[in-house]
């Protein structure tokens, strides 16, 4: 799999889904009961919530790469 070049951005794409499903295990929620709340079956909230951390380690391993190898990994003056 090919890494980001110089001057390239990574972007986590979490799905709206997603972002629910984080904030509400955030509260202490379990997937059990963040299905009840928002009307979804306990194995696809776990589906989910496994999906955006793959993701967001994802992120986390390129940020740690890019870093390595010197590129910016932060904006500057906007």
């Amino acid at each position: 799999m090919a890494k980001p070049r110089g001057g390239e951005q990574t972007r986590v794409s979490l799905t709206e889904r997603e972002k629910q499903i984080l904030k509400l295990r955030q509260q202490g929620l379990s997937d059990y009961k963040i299905g009840r709340k928002i009307g979804a079956d306990p194995p696809n909230i776990t589906a989910s919530r496994k999906n955006a951390l793959r993701k967001l380690k994802k992120a986390d391993e390129d940020l740690a790469w890019a870093k390595q190898i010197g590129v910016a990994t932060s904006q500057e003056g906007g």
